[in-house]
Formats: C-alpha cells, sequence, structure tokens
C-alpha cells in the first residue's frame, strides 16, 4: 500500500518574491504565514505590506441611526455595555490572583499563562464569541503594562473597568460606504440586531474622511460614549500610503530636543537652530491646573467626604485639561512633522532628557511623534542614552 506524501506548501510575496513555509487551508487555499496579508488574490510579506499600508484608528461621531431610533440603538447598547465592563474587570481580577506573587526573587518573573476565554463564555453568554476573545487580549496586554506597579512594587491598584467600556466589534460584524452626498454610513451587528448609522462628516473629520476613504482592509470596531454623552465608534484598519511628493537626503537628519525654557527645538547638523517651539501657554495651564487641584485638595476635609460638592466642577477641570494636553500633543507633532518633511529629512532624532513642564505627558508625545513621522516615512530615532525610567528598567530585571 503506497503511502501518499503531501508536498511542501510555500508563500511567495508578489513584490519582494521572498518565500516562506505556509500550510494549506481546509478549502484547498494557502494559510498565510503570521503577519502576512492579502492584496487581492496575491500574497504580501509584512515587510511590504508595512511599506504600503498603515495600520490607523479613524474616531468619528454618530450622527444618526439610518435603521432604528435612538431608543432602540441605546437599548441594545446598554446591555451590551454592561457585559463588557463585567467581563473587563472579572479577566483583571482573574489575572491578578492567577499571578504570582513577590517572595525572594531577585526580580519579576514572567507572567504564568492565563486562559480565560472558556470560562468567560460560560460566565457572559450574551457576548459574541470574537467579542470575549478581543476583551481578553485587550485585558491581559493592560495587566501585563501594570503588572509590575501592581504586584512587585505596590505602588498601583489593580486597574478597573467603569460604565460604559467600550464594546468592541469584530472585523467581519462591520462595514462602511458613502452615500451620494458624501456622507459615511457604517452597519454593524449589536448582539441579535444589525444598526445601520450615519457618521459626522463635514471640515471637522476631513482627515477621519481621508483615512476611510483609503482603508484597504478592516480591522476591529469599538463603540462607546464620550464623557459629554456623544456616541463614537473607533474604526481600525489598514490605510493605503499617499505617495510621497519629495525626494528625501537619506543621510540628512533632523535633530529635535527639549529644553530648559521652550518645548521643543530643531536643530541641524551643525547645531545651528532652525526652528523653536516654546508653548508658553502649555506650561500657563499645568501651573493653573497644578494649583487648582491643590487648592481642591486643602477644602476637601472631613466634611467634604465621601463626595465634595466640588466633585463635579474637579472633574470637568482635569477632562478639560486633559483634552487641552492632547491637543498640544498633536499640535506639536504635526509642526515637527511637517517642518521635517518640508526641509526633505529623512531621519529625526528626538532628545527629550530635559523637562521644561514637569507634568507634561513627554512620553505620549514621543509616540504621538513616532506616528507622524512613520505616515511621511521619515525614520524616527531617540538619542542614544537619553531614555527615562533607567531605574525602574534595572529593577525589573529587563
Amino acid at each position: 500500500m503506497s503511502t501518499v506524501i503531501a508536498e511542501p506548501v510555500t508563500a511567495a510575496c508578489f513584490y519582494c518574491r521572498r518565500q516562506r513555509a505556509a500550510k494549506a487551508d481546509k478549502r484547498g487555499g494557502t494559510k498565510l504565514p503570521m503577519g502576512w496579508k492579502r492584496e487581492g488574490a496575491e500574497a504580501v510579506c509584512r515587510d511590504c505590506w508595512t511599506e504600503r499600508y498603515l495600520l490607523r484608528s479613524l474616531t468619528f461621531a454618530v450622527a444618526s441611526p439610518v435603521s432604528g431610533t435612538w431608543a432602540e440603538l441605546d437599548a441594545a447598547l446598554k446591555p451590551l455595555w454592561a457585559e463588557t465592563t463585567k467581563c473587563v474587570n472579572w479577566m483583571m481580577t482573574e489575572c491578578y490572583a492567577r499571578d504570582l506573587r513577590r517572595e525572594d526573587q531577585p526580580k519579576l518573573p514572567p507572567m504564568p499563562r492565563v486562559y480565560l476565554y472558556p470560562e468567560a463564555r460560560i460566565l457572559f453568554p450574551g457576548l459574541p464569541p470574537t467579542t470575549v476573545a478581543s476583551i481578553e487580549q485587550a485585558a491581559q496586554r493592560k495587566y501585563r503594562a501594570k503588572r509590575y506597579d501592581v504586584i512587585w512594587v505596590h505602588r498601583a491598584s489593580l486597574p478597573t473597568a467603569r460604565y460604559p467600556q467600550p464594546y468592541p466589534v469584530n472585523n467581519q460584524s462591520w462595514k462602511f460606504w458613502f452615500n451620494e452626498q458624501g456622507q459615511p454610513l457604517i452597519d454593524l451587528r449589536l448582539g441579535s440586531a444589525r444598526f445601520e448609522l450615519r457618521l459626522k462628516s463635514g471640515p471637522r473629520y476631513w482627515r477621519q474622511i481621508s483615512g476611510l476613504r483609503r482603508m484597504a482592509e478592516r480591522g476591529e470596531m469599538a463603540i462607546y460614549k464620550a464623557g459629554d454623552g456623544t456616541l463614537l465608534v473607533k474604526l481600525v484598519g489598514w490605510l493605503r500610503r499617499e505617495p510621497l511628493k519629495r525626494e528625501a537626503n537619506p543621510d540628512a537628519a533632523l535633530y529635535v530636543r527639549t529644553g530648559d525654557d521652550y518645548m521643543l527645538a530643531a536643530l541641524d547638523a551643525r547645531n545651528e537652530q532652525l526652528w523653536i517651539e516654546n508653548c508658553d501657554h502649555v506650561r500657563r495651564w499645568s501651573a493653573e491646573h497644578r494649583k487648582q487641584l491643590q487648592r481642591w485638595s486643602e477644602d476637601q476635609k472631613a466634611e467634604q467626604r465621601p463626595q465634595p460638592s466640588f466633585a463635579a466642577r474637579r472633574t470637568k477641570a482635569s477632562d478639560k485639561y486633559h483634552n487641552r494636553m492632547q491637543s498640544a500633543i498633536q499640535e506639536i507633532a504635526a509642526h515637527v512633522g511637517n517642518l521635517a518633511a518640508r526641509r526633505h529629512y529623512a531621519k529625526v532624532v528626538y532628545d527629550d532628557s530635559k523637562r521644561w513642564v514637569s507634568d507634561f505627558p513627554y512620553a505620549a508625545l514621543e509616540a504621538r511623534l513616532k506616528v507622524v513621522l512613520d505616515e511621511k516615512q521619515i525614520v524616527f530615532v531617540k538619542a542614544a542614552g537619553e531614555t527615562n525610567g533607567s531605574d525602574e528598567s534595572e529593577a525589573k530585571g529587563a
């Protein structure tokens, strides 16, 4: 009796012709290696894909439901938000309960493998399987990020989710298109019902609209409610990169650094200053907010507990300050990216060792700067030896 030996299956990239071992699927096709994508019928490797596409999230406000009413939409979302919030908190608690405890270890050991999906499907039957899987991945990522502070140095409490927690929707459960007026619409499944929603457009959303028109592959979607009650949707997907309008010098580098009396300064290779961003308003906002929080803290005596009369004003002021910082971060990063692109720099060397505003989120500025430069295909380089929190990294044993 002869034995049939299956021929090895390989996948070849359409652009660079790189070949990788693959597996055959049940329908006779090829299951691509991890990180590979399909562009039409062609296989594309991870490197060639990231050269042509960007993974981005686009946030829209919901203008109105096209199918159904606001009351029906709200009735469908409330139980899903409640179940999602309970599921996230349960998973966060289980990760902590099943994790190790600090004893006499010299450094933080790796986290034990935790698989909560089967139990979560039994405890939360109202959530679709894809939603439970997505919640578990997000919850474990968040717990691992806070794990050192929670179980090793005990300087933070276990993260908790508050209602309404964003409800994730699998990429196969939603789609988008544009109507005759150019307005974006989405169709999504919420539980057992489907809804068609019209998203807000206009000049305020021109960046999101442009990104949505360039979306080549859908990712996960999340629907949630902002602090002011506005219903928002976050659409994640791969966007086609816009073609470059300039030829950059591969050896040209722009040096961007923080300062003692300014936010950012840009210098050329000869250390000559080309541009400066003072941002006096950011320092003023920070000082005013810090002072106001201190005065509220002084007013919160025993007579004002557990819920002080100014709690709503304090929350509103904190939200306003957070939004201001986020806006400043986006503006500063956009200015740096536009400067580097206009002067045809191929690389930006970033040094944030100095702190002009003590409580400014410099880490968020760095992250946003990476995103902006990546969109313009400019290399981001962190200045050597200028890393913050090195003592903590050594304590972790990383």
